[in-house]
């Protein structure tokens, strides 16, 4: 949801981005510039990656296999910072997520 909302709100900016509008200097105290806010909220976010952590829970799930305990953990142990530090978001609906992932890593050993 998070990757298409962006991904359509964000294609006018793709020329800024590439014409180097990511390299900008932010003095402290100004707005973010848009064309970074959409970059950060799109490419620079961790939606991809985690997109890639459900394919490869998907595809182990289907093989009868459990995903490896670095991954389980490193996931529940960000999810859980992050809940932690910006606790109005959805990050708790994660926490759940990530703890359900560490019992499944437990029970199929």
């Amino acid at each position: 949801m998070h990757l298409a909302f962006f991904l359509v709100r964000s294609l006018d900016f793709v020329p800024d981005w590439v014409g180097g509008e990511l390299w900008r200097v932010v003095p402290d105290g100004d707005p973010m510039p848009q064309a970074q806010a959409y970059f950060w909220q799109l490419l620079g976010s961790f939606a991809v990656p985690l997109l890639l952590v459900g394919l490869l829970l998907v595809r182990f799930a289907r093989a009868g296999r459990a995903l490896p305990p670095f991954v389980t953990w490193t996931v529940a142990g960000w999810t859980l910072v992050c809940a932690l530090v910006l606790l109005p978001s959805g990050f708790p609906v994660l926490v759940v997520a990530s703890v359900l992932l560490v019992l499944g890593r437990a029970r199929r050993g």
